[in-house]
């Protein structure tokens, strides 16, 4: 399998000659590019800043524009990102920025710009689609900016009792709305808490709910209190509405983006392992005639005539992936499925994807029973799909 963002990986930790790569088993060997990362956990004892210029001032530099494209498809976008954390070996830093998921998710490069211009290569660390979190790397010295120094954010955890978020207090947004503006700052409050909230092409998710002015480019940014502590990162709005905007709580995000960060690894072009969160099993499945990177299945419909189709087609298989090797088909065409004890009958491919790519699914019960009709046939077989771990950018293990 040849991964695209690999070439991002040697510019910053090495240099390699890219070439096709093999996906190893997950383990993480004693000298792979493995970081102790330094997070700062605020417990509500810090100075408080004199005045809100001030603390943006000292904040705003954390925040970064992200820059993503696909060479497949000649596409581009630009969301934004907050750096988290940061690691020191052999004397060269290396900073962690959490980011959403949907802002990279494709993109076979990555870069960064900062506040004052310079502009970064970044290493895709890890992406969870489940909680639109990922992580990127990046290093001011192997990009050649010797002497520059990133503020890391301050991080509150909602849920501490001793420093808890409360619905009215006032908030700032940090990001780079419509991809052409970073660095813009607005200002608002939490409206609400764990709000549970329908976000397209990831299911139902708990999220803070602000009024603060977002757009699209702003997802990744930075939701932070007065204090300058990193609240949540921005992921969505309604785009018809005004005042309708959320967050993911910075206790979901650091937990993924720990996960990510730990398991992480990279050796050398052929010895390396994107981070993941473990036990996740995502179906990597999309409507469309064609998959996109990251995806192991492409389930679309076939136009019969002008006024007729047929669905839920399998227009493409990933070679290798855990469908290929179940015995699933282009042009089957699948008619149920089942995992859990449960069977559902399916007839609309978009449903099919969505609900797929949002099923729950454990250790012990990570096996999904397709219903089929192979192409040509009215009769129906069932294939089973065994789900591994399943890891953003590589392949399940």
């Amino acid at each position: 399998m040849k991964n695209k963002l690999l070439a991002l990986i040697l510019t910053i930790i090495a240099t390699l000659t890219l070439c096709s790569c093999t996906v190893t088993s997950g383990y993480n060997p004693s000298n792979s590019y493995k970081f102790e990362i330094n997070i700062q956990t605020a417990d509500g004892n810090e100075t408080n800043y004199n005045s809100l210029t001030e603390m943006l001032d000292a904040v705003r530099p954390s925040v970064f524009e992200v820059y993503v494209s696909d060479s497949a498809t000649a596409s581009a976008g630009a969301g934004s990102g907050v750096v988290f954390g940061s690691a020191v070996e052999n004397n060269v830093t290396y900073y962690y920025l959490m980011t959403c998921h949907h802002v990279i998710e494709g993109a076979d490069s990555i870069s960064l710009t900062a506040t004052n211009g310079n502009e970064y290569p970044a290493v895709l660390i890890g992406g969870d689609k489940k909680t639109d979190i990922a992580v990127l790397m990046f290093s001011p010295q192997r990009s050649g900016f010797s002497g520059v120094t990133i503020p890391v954010c301050q991080i509150r955890l909602n849920e501490d009792a001793n420093y808890p978020l409360k619905v009215g207090e006032d908030v700032v947004a940090i990001g780079n709305p419509l991809g052409i503006l970073g660095g813009t700052v607005t200002k608002g409050i939490v409206s609400a808490i764990n709000r549970n909230v329908s976000v397209a092409d990831i299911g139902v998710m708990s999220l803070i709910q602000t009024d603060c002015a977002t757009n699209s480019g702003n997802s990744g940014g930075g939701l932070f209190d007065v204090n300058g502590k990193l609240i949540g990162i921005i992921n969505s709005g309604y785009s018809a509405y005004q005042g309708l905007n959320f967050a993911v709580p910075i206790d979901t995000a650091l937990e993924v983006a720990t996960a990510l960060t730990e398991t992480f690894y990279f050796n050398s072009n052929l010895d390396y392992n994107y981070g993941y969160v473990e036990g996740r099993y995502y179906a990597a499945a999309t409507y469309s005639p064609v998959r996109s990177f990251g995806d192991e299945i492409a389930i679309y419909y076939e136009r019969v005539s002008f006024s007729s189709y047929v669905d839920c087609l399998v227009a493409d298989v990933k070679l290798g992936s855990v469908y290929d090797v179940a015995g699933l088909d282009v042009y089957d065409r699948i008619v149920g499925v089942s995992f859990a004890g449960k069977s559902y009958s399916v007839s609309d491919g978009q449903t099919l994807v969505s609900f797929l790519n949002n099923f729950e699914l454990s250790a012990t019960q990570n096996a999904v029973t397709f219903t089929v009709c192979k192409y040509g046939s009215s009769e129906t077989t069932d294939i089973v799909v065994t789900f591994g771990q399943y890891i953003y950018g590589n392949t399940y293990l």
